[in-house]
C-alpha cells in the first residue's frame, strides 16, 4: 500500500511542471532512490565573493527524460520535445553569447 507522502505526491505531480523521477545516487538506505523532482541544466559563471565560490546564474533549462510525455508537455505555448543535455548546454551558450554581443 502507497504511503500518504507518495499519493501526496502523485496528486500533486501533474500541476508542477517538469516533475518526474529521478534516480538519486546519493539516497540513505530509508529513502527512495527515484524521488520525484525537477532536474534543471544551470549556465553560470564561478566567481570569488568574500573568499568564497559563488556561482551567478546566467541561462537555465528544464532537462525532461525522454520518458516523461513531452508531446503534452508546453512551454510558453510551444509543445517541447526532448534534448539531450550537451544540446541544452550548446542552445544556452550560443543565447548567452548573442547576448553578451548585442552589449
Amino acid at each position: 500500500m502507497p504511503t500518504c507522502e507518495a499519493v501526496q505526491t502523485r496528486l500533486l505531480q501533474p500541476e508542477i511542471f517538469g516533475c518526474q523521477t529521478t534516480f538519486d545516487r546519493a539516497a540513505k538506505p530509508n529513502h527512495s532512490s527515484y524521488p520525484w523532482a525537477q532536474t534543471i541544466l544551470l549556465l553560470g559563471l564561478l566567481k570569488r565573493i568574500h573568499g568564497r565560490w559563488a556561482c551567478i546564474p546566467w541561462a537555465f533549462a528544464w532537462y525532461l527524460l525522454v520518458t516523461l510525455r513531452l508531446g503534452r508537455q508546453r512551454l510558453h505555448g510551444r509543445a517541447i520535445g526532448f534534448e539531450t543535455k550537451f544540446a541544452q548546454a550548446m542552445r544556452l551558450l550560443r543565447f548567452v553569447a548573442g547576448a553578451v554581443q548585442a552589449r
